[in-house]
């Protein structure tokens, strides 16, 4: 995983984003190949590339609060009734999006793909301990979350499923409770996730109870 910091690499994100959300899912429309929205303004981007390489197969963003909106920094504010989110702290929390795993760049790779599911996790957890955040929201589809919890990631869910580009579970998690139950279950997760402990569960609540 590497963080989308080049206009190279942003360009790189969105083409993938394009083909997987326009091309092989007929989700979104896009503009000369590109997908992006109001939001990557205010986010920060990790890329997934092929071992030993900068072929893009793959990529996930954050979407950062914005302190003078924190009460529309999100996509899923747009779907999720403010009630249910009124227990979390905004200033202190993202949104994943845009988890996008694309087959055509993959090919014929023989990577695993719940194994590119758990570096795409690597890098919103990477963000967002950077971020200096302790929650995680995300739109996601119920198959999705069914897949995380076969890596002890267990999203909560926020109200009920929406609409939105399809059938949609609003969810959240909290990173030191996460974390600590990835250690607990699935130590090869968390130590991909985690960079081999590069950042981990006590750093998470050290800096929530600051």
């Amino acid at each position: 995983m590497l963080p989308a910091e080049t206009p190279e690499l942003r360009h790189e994100a969105y083409r993938v984003r394009h083909q997987v959300y326009c091309v092989e899912n007929d989700f979104l429309t896009g503009i000369n190949g590109l997908e992006m929205d109001e939001y990557d303004a205010h986010s920060r981007q990790m890329v997934l590339c092929r071992r030993g390489s900068l072929d893009v197969v793959g990529t996930v963003r954050l979407v950062l609060p914005r302190p003078d909106r924190l009460h529309a920094s999100f996509p899923v504010q747009r779907v999720c009734h403010p009630d249910h989110l009124a227990h979390l702290p905004l200033a202190r929390t993202g949104e994943g999006s845009r988890f996008a795993l694309s087959k055509y760049r993959l090919g014929d790779s023989r990577a695993p793909l719940q194994l590119l599911r758990v570096w795409l996790m690597h890098g919103i957890v990477r963000m967002s301990v950077e971020a200096g955040h302790t929650y995680i929201l995300a739109v996601m589809e119920r198959s999705l979350l069914r897949l995380l919890r076969m890596t002890a990631v267990n999203f909560i869910e926020l109200g009920p499923a929406v609409e939105y580009h399809g059938l949609r579970q609003p969810a959240y998690v909290r990173i030191q409770t996460m974390l600590t139950q990835v250690l607990e279950k699935r130590v090869d997760v968390w130590d991909i996730m985690t960079d081999g402990g590069s950042y981990t569960h006590e750093q998470v609540l050290a800096r929530e109870t600051a």
